[in-house]
């Protein structure tokens, strides 16, 4: 067995397969290729950007269910509802959300402005495997619901400022009465919290 695991990785691009055997040598290289960085078949795929091998796709190593697909467009169906439940403003930056999976997705992630016009938007990911980018911001839920999707702790500092629905800003006293033990009595908040 390889164990490189304190041989620092570098990045290759391919463009023809190589066949390479790592040697046992964690510093030294095999034929001029790091031994930590493992090439591609290029009748699958040209051009890919090879960065290690945990970073390869289909090589069995499971990162959760979103790993292995790209970022796209969400569904026309997925937004207009979460819109109207929610409450969201025309401000909130629809185009920035993406699914990882084209259909019913589980997770929608917010992407940056420049991660999307930059990466995204360009291409990149069709030559290079983006391992994870963004931040969750909306996830499906289990149950049966009004709407499919709920907000994520994760991002909902991005989501609340557009949100006119289901939220509730609570004062200092009301926060806190919150915070007993047990029952609380309405009583203990305040007249627009109660």
């Amino acid at each position: 067995e390889n164990s490189t695991d304190e041989a620092v990785p570098t990045i290759t691009t391919t463009e023809e397969a190589v066949d390479t055997e790592p040697t046992n040598n964690k510093v030294g290289t095999t034929g001029g290729i790091d031994n930590d960085t493992e090439t591609t078949n290029s009748s699958t795929n040209n051009n890919k950007l090879v960065y290690g091998k945990p970073l390869l796709r289909g090589r069995g190593k499971s990162r959760g269910n979103q790993g292995n697909y790209d970022f796209v467009p969400l569904d026309e169906s997925i937004l207009p509802p979460l819109i109207e439940f929610y409450g969201l403003s025309d401000s909130f930056a629809r185009e920035q959300f993406m699914a990882r999976n084209a259909g019913d997705a589980k997770l929608l992630y917010f992407i940056t402005k420049s991660v999307k016009k930059n990466m995204l938007d360009r291409g990149v990911q069709d030559r290079v495997t983006v391992v994870t980018s963004g931040l969750r911001a909306f996830e499906r839920g289990n149950r049966d619901g009004v709407v499919r999707y709920r907000p994520c702790q994760e991002c909902v500092h991005f989501v609340a400022p557009h949100m006119s629905k289901r939220k509730i800003i609570a004062n200092l006293a009301d926060f806190n009465a919150c915070l007993n033990i047990g029952y609380i009595k309405a009583e203990s908040f305040s007249d627009g919290m109660a």
